[in-house]
């Protein structure tokens, strides 16, 4: 089985990511490059510096569209991807890389579940600053955007098993307790019945929560 989860910088992706396969026993896999290319965080920060600098969105899409297919290689019982399809094709897409995108797919499939965390701008910026004063994604304007249309887009449009799920409203150990249970539904289900379920999960949540939270469902 193959859960991502997704969303902009300081929702909380990664400390959800690693509770989930600590609760199913699966492998957590982030940066898959990097440990692909055997890097320490500083060699991998300047290589993706380089990426980010080239004017080319086939070489971006495609150099991190190299981890997506990596990290969904040996999966064993199976894997959480921390930061997956949805994250590469926020940063990287654009409708001259899409037929990229959707090789990508073809090739390695979609996963079984994808969960997008969402937290506003000030919220993320709050628990980035208490995570680490000094990140440099406090001083970064390319972090305050909100890639949350985009990403749900490209999830619709390829009919990925995703739900939004609204971190703002929850704390983190509840936030924690709603994906394990949705992960442990999704584990009962084949890919019709998951795609059904999420659409009545993100229903119910888009009618319990306010704006702006509901506009992205």
């Amino acid at each position: 089985m193959i859960i991502a989860v997704e969303g902009m910088d300081g929702c909380g992706k990664s400390t959800v990511a690693k509770a989930i396969a600590q609760k199913f026993g699966y492998d957590y896999r982030a940066f898959p490059n990097k440990l692909f290319f055997d890097m320490d965080d500083m060699q991998y920060k300047k290589l993706c510096n380089k990426v980010y600098g080239l004017e080319d969105s086939y070489a971006k899409a495609w150099f991190f569209g190299f981890g997506n297919i990596i990290a969904t290689k040996n999966i064993g019982d199976g894997v959480v991807i921390d930061r997956h399809f949805l994250s590469n094709y926020f940063w990287n897409g654009t409708n001259e890389s899409e037929p990229l995108y959707k090789t990508l797919l073809q090739l390695i499939g979609k996963p079984d579940l994808t969960i997008v965390l969402y937290a506003g701008n000030s919220e993320r910026m709050r628990r980035i600053a208490k995570r680490d004063p000094n990140d440099y994604d406090l001083k970064d304007p390319e972090k305050m955007v909100l890639g949350y249309d985009k990403m749900i887009d490209f999830a619709k449009k390829y009919s990925l098993p995703f739900i939004v799920l609204n971190t703002e409203k929850f704390d983190l150990k509840k936030t924690i307790n709603i994906c394990e249970s949705l992960v442990s539904k999704v584990q009962t289900l084949d890919r019709n019945e998951t795609i059904q379920f999420c659409s009545i999960v993100n229903s119910r949540l888009k009618q319990s929560n306010k704006e702006p939270y509901s506009k992205y469902l």
